[in-house]
């Protein structure tokens, strides 16, 4: 509720002339506005009114620390689970790059074997196996 101090138009009317008592309320009344406003800044509500109650506090702050302690360890569950996955998927991706080393290298092997040396400067250079080797592949 708001105090506010009071205005004439507040004001009862006297019976006998119609106007307001304003002289004797007037100041009657604001003598009672300025002790409640006095008493509103100089004396603090009371805890009953404005504080919780010491075990609403402690139940408030349980919850809070109980809902800290339990985000740090389903943190440290999720981040558990994610380090497997990421080391597992590691493993894996190992293990396809091996494969496909090993077929290149065997590619590579099987190719050398019927392999024409194309490089005219290796003494192992034979023009005569390239052109057969170039009419086969056009043919």
């Amino acid at each position: 509720m708001e105090i506010r101090p009071p205005t004439t138009a507040d004001l009862p009317l006297d019976e006998f002339d119609g106007r307001p008592n304003s002289l004797k309320r007037l100041s009657n009344n604001s003598k009672v506005y300025s002790q409640s406003l006095l008493r509103s800044t100089t004396h603090p509500p009371s805890s009953s009114d404005t504080m919780a109650s010491t075990t609403v506090n402690v139940v408030r702050y349980t919850a809070l620390l109980s809902g800290v302690f339990y985000g740090i360890s389903h943190r440290r569950t999720l981040q558990k689970a994610h380090d497997e996955d990421k080391r597992h998927h590691a493993i894996h991706e190992r293990e396809h790059l091996i494969e496909q080393a090993k077929e290149a290298w065997k590619k590579k092997q099987e190719t050398s074997k019927d392999s024409i040396v194309t490089n005219p400067e290796d003494p192992h250079f034979d023009l005569e196996k390239l052109i057969a080797k170039w009419e086969k592949e056009s043919s």
